[in-house]
This record gives C-alpha cells, structure tokens and sequence, in this order.
C-alpha cells in the first residue's frame, strides 16, 4: 500500500489528535508545577519562620538571664521594699521578655510534627523536640542561665532540619522531581522518534523514486526491444515459395 493512497483526512485526524494530547499533557504538567513550587514556597516560609523564632527565644532567655544575673530584684536587710514591691517590679520589667520566650517556645514546637517525631525518633525533628523540652523545662523552673546555655543546644539541633529542608526546596518537591524526569524521557523519546519516521520517510521517497525509476527504465527498454522486433520484421525478405508468382523470363519460352 502506497503512503500517497491514504486520505488526508487521515493526517489531519491524527495530527489534531497528537496536538490534543501534547497541549493536555503540557497543561497537566504546567498544573504540576504550579502547585510544588507553592509547597516549596511554603517550606521556604517555614523556614525562615522557625530562624526567627528560634532567635526570638534566644535573645528573650538572654534577656531574662541578664535580669535574673543583675540581682537588682533580690531582698537585702537594707532595702525599704517589701518582698511584694520587688515581685512587682521584676514582673514589669521581665515581663515581655518572659511572653516572648513563652511564645516563640510554644511556636516552634507547634512547627513540629509529632507523628513523624514518634515514627523517627533518632530524626533531626525528633532531636530539636528534645533540646525544646528541656528548654521549657529550664523556664519553668525559672532557671534563666541554664536555658540562655541550652539555647546553644537548640540551634544546633534546629541547623540539620533546616539545612535538609533548604535542599528539599532547591530540588523540588518528589512530585515535582516525578514529573520533571517524566517530561524528560518523553521528550527524548518523542525527539528519538520523530527523528526515526523523518528517517524512515525519505528512505521509503527514496526507494519509491529509485523503483519508479527502474519501473520506467526497463519499460523504455522493452519498448525499445519491441521497436526493434517491429522494424526487423518490416524489413525481412518474403520466402522462396512466393517467387513462381513473378513472370517467365524469354529464355524459358
């Protein structure tokens, strides 16, 4: 079957088809990429949101360390101020250092996922969850100095999530990773083939035009060969057997 017997409509069919199918594939992959790059933009959120936390609640613990160490607030025999009177004043004036430490303690745990901390517990999450704990609990107890020493403790453990989530950020989200090798081997595969049938197509233009053209050779020659024939028969003596049909000669009356 000649390729130049097929309808066009055939082409056309298959060519809206195949343009159909590109643009849907190049949608869902565009959808795809919008939606990791958002997730990534909210991890990077995260993590600027947990430094600054983190920081928050180092310098409010410092501060209280500060105040705590001044020893400004403590009874001697010589003060005119109550007990009571002290108590106020260390209240005013470690008050907002006390609600920063309280709250940014209680924010960066709440960025923390304790299923996973559960599932994984030798985890970089599991670990900053410790060093958190005990840090509440160095505050509680209103040991000031110990929990601005266990701040250090702290970031340290905070510096291993933070890092691994900065790499998943600049990879890219698995699904977004997932699609991206997808596009990748079919486009390889979609160049490897369209290459393959461009290939294919002038060989088959090729072949048909060198067949045509033996077709017409070996025709002229046999046209040839049949001129040929024609003419040597035109040109052929009559047989003997016709020459009694020419009159006698003088001689032989």
């Amino acid at each position: 079957m000649d390729i130049t017997s097929i309808p066009p409509t055939v082409f056309v069919a298959f060519g809206v088809i195949t343009a159909a199918f590109i643009a849907g594939f190049f949608s869902y992959l565009n959808l795809v990429s919008s939606k990791e790059n958002k997730v990534s933009e909210f991890r990077l959120d995260w993590i600027n949101g947990l430094r600054d936390e983190i920081s928050e609640y180092t310098s409010a613990v410092q501060e209280l360390s500060r105040v705590q160490g001044s020893r400004l607030f403590d009874k001697h025999e010589s003060d005119e101020k109550s007990e009571e009177d002290l108590g106020r004043e260390w209240f005013k004036e470690t008050k907002d250092a006390y609600a920063r430490v309280a709250e940014n303690l209680s924010k960066i745990q709440l960025r923390l996922n304790p299923k996973h901390i559960s599932d994984h517990p030798n985890s970089d999450e599991a670990k900053l969850m410790a060093a958190l704990t005990k840090a509440k609990k160095l505050f509680n107890k209103r040991k000031y100095r110990a929990a601005m020493d266990h701040s250090q403790k702290v970031k340290e453990a905070a510096a291993p999530l933070l890092k691994t989530t900065w790499d998943l950020v600049k990879k890219g989200e698995p699904g977004y990773q997932k699609i991206r090798k997808i596009a990748t081997i079919i486009t390889i595969t979609g160049i490897v083939f369209i290459s393959a049938c461009f290939i294919g197509l002038c060989a088959y233009a090729a072949f048909s035009t060198k067949h045509e053209s033996d077709k017409v050779t070996v025709k002229s020659i046999s046209l040839q060969i049949e001129s040929s024939a024609n003419l040597s028969k035109s040109l052929q003596l009559p047989p003997a057997s016709q020459s009694a049909d020419f009159p006698a000669s003088n001689d032989d009356k």
